[in-house]
C-alpha cells in the first residue's frame, strides 16, 4: 500500500521491517519495560491488556505498531496501578483447538471454533497477574525491645 502511495521503496521497505519486528515483539509474552515508549508503541506490556479475557480490556490497543490511533480514538488502555492478566486470549467460552491449522482455517468456516474436548485449548483460570509479575510483600520487621 505505501507504494501504491508514492512512498519510496526504501522508506516502505524499512517500515516493513521495523512493523515485523514490533509485531513480533508485541506478541512474545515478554515482562518488558518500555518506560514511555509503551505510551507511542505497541509494546508487551501495552498489547497485552488487547488479549484479556475481559471485553472491557479487550477491546483497546488496536494498534500493530504505534498507538497514535489508539490515543486518537479512545481505545488506548493502560493503567499505571495494576499489571495485564496473566491469562490471555479467548477463554474457555470459544471451543479453540490446539492444532494449529484448525486454529487458522475454523474461524473462515460456517461452524467456527468447535474442537472435540480431547482436542481444546487448554486456558488458565481467570485470575490477576501471575505470580511471576507480583512484587513480593515487603518482609515482616518485628519491633526489637530496648533496654533502658
Amino acid at each position: 500500500l505505501p507504494l501504491l502511495l508514492g512512498v519510496p521503496v526504501e522508506i516502505s521497505l524499512c517500515y516493513a521491517a521495523f512493523n515485523v519486528f514490533v509485531g513480533t515483539l508485541t506478541h512474545a509474552n515478554l515482562n518488558l519495560n518500555c518506560g514511555p515508549f509503551n505510551y507511542v508503541l505497541s509494546t508487551p506490556c501495552v498489547h497485552r491488556w488487547h488479549h484479556s479475557p475481559h471485553a472491557v480490556e479487550t477491546d483497546t490497543n488496536y494498534g500493530e505498531t504505534t498507538l497514535v490511533w489508539d490515543h486518537l480514538f479512545g481505545t488506548f488502555f493502560y493503567p499505571a496501578d495494576r499489571r495485564p492478566h496473566r491469562n490471555v486470549g479467548l477463554g474457555p467460552n470459544v471451543r479453540m483447538s490446539r492444532n494449529l491449522w484448525h486454529q487458522i482455517v475454523d474461524p473462515m468456516l460456517p461452524r467456527g471454533h468447535c474442537a472435540p474436548d480431547d482436542k481444546l485449548m487448554r486456558y488458565l483460570p481467570v485470575g490477576e497477574a501471575g505470580p511471576e509479575r507480583v512484587a513480593a510483600p515487603p518482609p515482616q520487621v518485628s519491633a526489637i525491645p530496648r533496654n533502658g
